[in-house]
């Protein structure tokens, strides 16, 4: 094999099985592969003598894989969010607020479509209310005291 190649985890695997299994010289195998002891000793190291295994390390990446995926998928409805805003000169907060509920009849996590709108959650559910009629709420109610 060429020298300097990148060997996945199962080829070195299958190329510290293949040293273990010559008991007696490491340098044939070596020279086999294109590879230094050094080489040999460290993937010795790195997968035989730790506790975790390349089964583990896989699992590790693919975790790491999900997470970046989310993180991309969040940049794009960012994205979409601030061109529907863009579309809009200087809008407005009930213009924010239209776009927002727009994007959470699609299920799109609340919290995250008011951090990227900058408005505040009780902003949003005040407006929400003032839409439906009510507005006195939080107002002192006569003739009703929590106090004795």
């Amino acid at each position: 094999m060429a020298a300097h190649k990148n060997f996945t985890i199962e080829e070195k695997l299958a190329i510290l099985a293949e040293a273990e299994s010559s008991s007696t010289a490491k340098i044939p195998v070596c020279r086999k592969y294109g590879i230094s002891k050094a080489t040999l000793d460290y993937w010795r190291k790195q997968f035989l003598n730790s506790k975790e295994h390349p089964e583990d390390e896989l699992a590790k990446l693919r975790k790491e894989n999900v997470m970046l995926r989310s993180i991309i998928v969040d940049k794009d409805l960012e994205i979409a969010y601030l061109k529907e805003l863009l579309k809009k000169n200087e809008p407005t907060l009930s213009d924010k607020i239209e776009i927002i509920e727009a994007f959470r009849a699609r299920s799109i996590n609340l919290d995250f479509l008011l951090e990227i709108a900058g408005v505040s959650k009780s902003t949003f559910f005040y407006k929400a209310l003032e839409k439906d009629g009510i507005t006195n709420r939080g107002e002192w109610v006569p003739g009703f005291s929590l106090c004795k």
